[in-house]
């Protein structure tokens, strides 16, 4: 049974009355497209203008939506990439993408990059009817789980994505869009935050509104199901009334949601073949076992079987889900590390390639090409960590721990800079990035990555990154270290080369055997050693006769000692015992 209405033949005066209630509702429509929709285009294209230059940028300086383009060379091939924030981290796929295709065919193709973070499948399929005025030739979908889940509240999700109540886009939606979607009751809530100074009690104001329209409209249509752009009930708790709830991978909780957002692209799909514009579409992978939450395995391949559906739309479609290497991911399970970006990118160009886009070119062209276009230690990494770290003003904001991309590894020093040695936040971040550099010094990737006897184009692409990646990863650590030891002028430990120990002992720490020794110096003073059985020195403390005390441990495994300690809240490094380095930190 439908969740929506269903307006049948029930006589005129019903039929003349349902009219009216129409004709009040588009009334409603056209007056929030006018004011708060207007608003919330402005929004985005200064966001656009801030932020973006391969941007189909919008022109509102006088009042009127002249959204343009310049128009492209006969020649050239115009590729629309939609995606939501999995488009952004690793220095962009699309950026990546570009790169690949000047070098291949200088001016030939222009990437125009219409993700943004935070969009589902609806923003998805407004966008993708607004670029249909961009001359686009070839249309690239990156979708993902996350796409396909019902919206969070209007205050945190990407309202500045919102393009319905443009004029150039609402009267060539689908009707089954308006009948999907509830956007209008949560418009109102943000038109009442923005207009008057009663948010505080949106919820009163809501309940003023909301329940005696719903009562109107039941009374006109004479049916008692729920209306559904406007009641939320208790029970659709997938309609996310509060933001995001500590469920986010179970999407299995928000099925009706993902349904209905399935729909949306078909919607979409169905367009674009009927303009005759070709579709590759990728399931982008999400590396599930970084999310604290136990996923859902019966509902991750009923997805992937839903979204297969689609797959009869496009050119070319692609579920990256299992067999491409996820571990590429940066701080959370979705969006992708430099490198990871990189293969995204790569990737788009071998499948285009292989429909026809790219002319007269191998694969195997395409992976010097790839190759040639970003080495390990390239102009704009050493540029990016130069040596000059000033502390950055906001050392609690950082969250993606990537120092693969140029820009990202030099604020992660910068975090790190204006972090006090030997705070808890600082052994916490130095933790974090020891993880980090030995998961990709040190450790094979699972059978979904390439192997070193996989020969293909993409096997070797994927063998590139990963040397890349540890390559990047050592200068990284190396100039971790330097900065580390010059900041550590105060914690200075005597020598003791030369010197006999007054007490020698083994001990245990967490299941593990140790060597200890002390050292008494002229002073009075004792410096404190932990070593493997095998003679690797780890650990040096210093104990002072007036009573202070502190350690510094080698973190990184390289000899340079750069987290300081108190005596009792040190751990055994992870190098020191050889144990796995867990992707799932964030990596």
């Amino acid at each position: 049974m439908s969740a929506y209405k269903k307006f049948g033949n029930r006589g005129d005066g019903e039929d003349s009355a349902r009219i009216r209630c129409l004709v009040a509702l588009l009334i409603l429509i056209f007056i929030l497209n006018a004011t708060l929709g207007f608003n919330l285009e402005l929004d985005r294209t200064e966001n656009i203008d801030n932020s973006s230059a391969n941007w189909a940028i919008a022109d509102y300086r006088n009042g009127v939506d002249n959204e343009f383009l310049v128009p492209k060379q006969s020649s050239q091939i115009r590729l629309l990439y939609l995606s939501n924030s999995h488009a952004f981290t690793g220095g962009q796929i699309t950026s990546h993408l570009q790169g690949f295709l000047n070098t291949l065919t200088p001016g030939g193709f222009e990437v125009l990059n219409m993700a943004e973070p935070g969009i589902f499948a609806p923003d998805m399929l407004q966008r993708g009817m607004r670029a249909l005025d961009y001359d686009i030739d070839v249309a690239i979908l990156g979708l993902n789980y996350i796409n396909f889940s019902d919206r969070m509240r209007l205050d945190l999700q990407a309202h500045s994505a919102r393009s319905f109540f443009n004029q150039g886009i609402f009267n060539r939606l689908p009707a089954g869009f308006w009948l999907r979607n509830y956007d209008l009751g949560l418009y109102s809530t943000a038109l009442t935050q923005r207009i008057s100074d009663l948010y505080r009690s949106r919820n009163e104001l809501r309940n003023q509104w909301e329940q005696p329209l719903t009562n109107s409209l039941k009374a006109l249509s004479k049916d008692n199901r729920p209306v559904f752009f406007l009641e939320m009930e208790n029970d659709e708790r997938w309609r996310f009334p509060d933001g995001y709830d500590n469920n986010l991978f179970q999407w299995n909780l928000y099925a009706s949601g993902r349904n209905g957002h399935l729909k949306d692209m078909e919607s979409l799909l169905g367009i674009y073949a009927k303009h005759e514009i070709p579709v590759i579409a990728v399931n982008m992978p999400i590396d599930f076992d970084k999310s604290v939450y136990e996923a859902d395995q019966a509902d991750i391949e009923l997805y992937a079987d839903q979204l297969s559906t689609l797959s009869r739309y496009t050119v070319d479609f692609q579920n990256y889900q299992g067999n491409f290497p996820a571990e590429f991911s940066t701080y959370d399970a979705l969006h992708p590390t430099w490198h990871g970006a990189r293969l995204h990118a790569f990737d788009l160009l071998l499948k285009l390639n292989a429909n026809g886009y790219l002319g007269e070119v191998t694969d195997q062209e395409l992976l010097e090409i790839f190759t040639s276009s970003d080495q390990a230690l390239s102009l704009d990494y050493l540029s990016a960590l130069n040596g000059n770290y000033p502390p950055h003003p906001s050392p609690f904001s950082f969250k993606r721990f990537d120092p693969s991309e140029p820009d990202n590894a030099r604020e992660l020093l910068r975090h790190l800079a204006a972090i006090q040695p030997g705070s808890g936040l600082h052994s916490f971040m130095l933790d974090r990035l020891a993880r980090v550099t030995r998961f990709w010094m040190e450790e094979d990737f699972p059978a979904t990555t390439a192997s070193a006897d996989d020969n293909t184009t993409w096997g070797q692409a994927v063998d590139y990154e990963v040397n890349n990646a540890r390559q990047r990863m050592t200068y990284f650590q190396n100039m971790l270290s330097v900065m580390e030891q010059q900041r550590l002028e105060e914690f200075v430990i005597p020598d003791t080369a030369g010197m006999n120990p007054v007490a020698s002992e083994l001990i245990s720490s967490a299941g593990h055997d140790l060597q200890r020794e002390i050292f008494q110096l002229a002073s009075g003073d004792y410096v404190v050693t932990f070593s493997s059985l095998e003679g690797v020195v780890f650990a040096k403390g210093y104990q002072q006769t007036d009573g202070s005390s502190f350690y510094r441990i080698d973190i990184l495994g390289n000899n340079t000692f750069i987290q300081v300690s108190a005596p009792n809240n040190f751990l055994v490094p992870g190098w020191l015992v050889n144990d796995t380095p867990d992707y799932r930190w964030g990596i």
